[in-house]
């Protein structure tokens, strides 16, 4: 890839990200992490009240160390978005 092409990969994604973290935010929800690296950028929310409004796309039932967990992926603004749901 050459450099303005993969700048302008980066732009994009960057421009999806914000658009997601603002509509989380008007959710309510806290963003942990964002990674533009791949083709759709990755956003790790906390588990929080907004998140019963997303619509998860992948539920996973996840047990480390005896304790389960339920892990959530859903798409916004083309933005794969993460949480964990904690007994």
């Amino acid at each position: 890839m050459t450099d303005s092409v993969q700048n302008m990969s980066i732009k994009e994604n960057l421009a999806k990200a914000n658009l997601a973290v603002n509509a989380l935010h008007a959710l309510g929800l806290t963003v942990t992490a964002i990674n533009i690296d791949d083709s759709r950028p990755h956003i790790s929310v906390n588990d929080g009240r907004g998140c019963l409004q997303l619509k998860p796309g992948i539920t996973r039932f996840v047990t480390n160390d005896g304790i389960r967990t339920v892990q959530h992926e859903a798409l916004i603004a083309e933005c794969k978005v993460s949480w964990e749901e904690r007994p």
